[in-house]
């Protein structure tokens, strides 16, 4: 079969699912069609446009060529980055529209909690009573990803949970800790309020046992969680490091025990929560972050909802009484729910349920 793929940008966080789809034995070709290589914000993070082995990539196409693409293989599925977003796929979709072609989207939730989210909702609905006769399938990334298309009115049938995949090098770990009641926890990302970082570091420095936070990244916020940790006198709890590329910070997981994504606005995924799990961390995330649909309570990690008073504090608490997986078993079980060949074959999985009559599948993370 043929895929074509209509996203922003090219992702080092769809790299892992791309190649392995790419590499499937029903796969005969794979195309990714970028509005532009990487953004600006990108780039400043450390990221670098990533070669997509066996995936062919189109960058900025004229309307021309984007048509050319839709008629070239009447069988192949269209796969969208969002609902009507951006001009290179409003084009794509329309054209495919005209043609029938086969139709999906992937998308993340909207931010219906902004100034805007009013007329966000508004604009999704509108666009869902639209486009929907069109759509065959909807990769909804994340918790609200999947609830807002059911919302709408997406039949259950046609809406199917969907996350980031990632490979990951293999590391060779740290030796063990002399104190197993020391936590190590990092914090990966930009340093501002709506990633929650700061609150978050509030509410751990109330706790009584030990640990050290470590944050990679940078952001306003830096100098006001600095300042709390010289408040409470435990600047020798927190360490910062700057953005890493990708590949480096990879190499850091296997230094922690607890990843941290503790954000208090929209987070569609958190590909951060999906390196962690496949380096066998745990995780404690807010109920704002998409990923936390992977998360097992108890086993693998914790969630907490900033709305509910003392929710992340009694969360944090949690991390040190509680009897969690063992880190290789967490890293065994992500290496079937959220590696690329995993999400290659679950992809692959649905479109014999649509297509072809096949078994509705289920989500691999939820296999244990």
């Amino acid at each position: 079969m043929v895929f074509v793929f209509w996203q922003n940008m090219v992702s080092i966080h769809q790299k892992a699912f791309l190649e392995a789809l790419a590499a499937h034995n029903g796969t005969t070709h794979v195309i990714l069609v970028v509005q532009e290589l990487i953004s600006a914000n990108r780039k400043n993070m450390g990221w670098d446009v990533p070669t997509l082995a066996g995936v062919k990539i189109v960058a900025a196409p004229g309307n021309s060529e984007a048509g050319e693409l839709v008629m070239q293989w009447p069988e192949a599925v269209h796969v969208f980055s969002g609902l009507n977003v951006g001009p290179l796929n409003k084009y794509a979709m329309g054209q495919c529209i005209k043609a029938r072609r086969r139709i999906a989207v992937m998308s993340e939730p909207y931010n219906f909690r902004e100034k805007k989210g009013i007329l966000k909702r508004l604009k999704f609905t509108i666009d869902k009573m639209r486009y929907q006769k069109y759509i065959d399938f909807v990769l909804a990334i994340g918790t609200e990803g999947v609830s807002q298309f059911h919302e709408v009115g997406f039949a259950d049938e046609s809406v199917f949970p969907w996350a980031y995949y990632i490979n990951i090098p293999a590391v060779v770990p740290p030796t063990a800790k002399k104190n197993q009641q020391l936590l190590k926890i990092m914090y990966a990302g930009r340093l501002e309020e709506a990633k929650g970082i700061f609150r978050f570091a509030g509410e751990l420095l109330k706790q009584k046992h030990d640990f050290e936070l470590h944050v990679y990244g940078e952001g306003a916020d830096k100098d006001k969680i600095s300042g709390s940790f010289a408040e409470a006198g435990a600047t020798g709890k927190v360490r910062f490091y700057p953005f890493l590329k990708y590949e480096e910070l990879l190499k850091q997981y296997v230094a922690y025990d607890w990843l941290v994504l503790p954000s208090t606005q929209k987070d569609g995924w958190g590909a951060v929560v999906s390196e962690a799990l496949l380096n066998g961390l745990k995780v404690i995330c807010s109920t704002r972050c998409g990923a936390g649909m992977v998360i097992k309570e108890g086993w693998n990690g914790l969630k907490f909802n900033w709305e509910v008073p003392g929710g992340c504090n009694a969360a944090i608490s949690k991390m040190w009484e509680m009897n969690f997986a063992e880190q290789k078993e967490i890293e065994e079980w992500a290496g079937k729910a959220l590696t690329g060949a995993a999400g290659a074959t679950y992809f692959m999985q649905i479109v014999k349920h649509k297509y072809a009559g096949g078994v509705l599948p289920e989500a691999p993370w939820h296999l244990r």
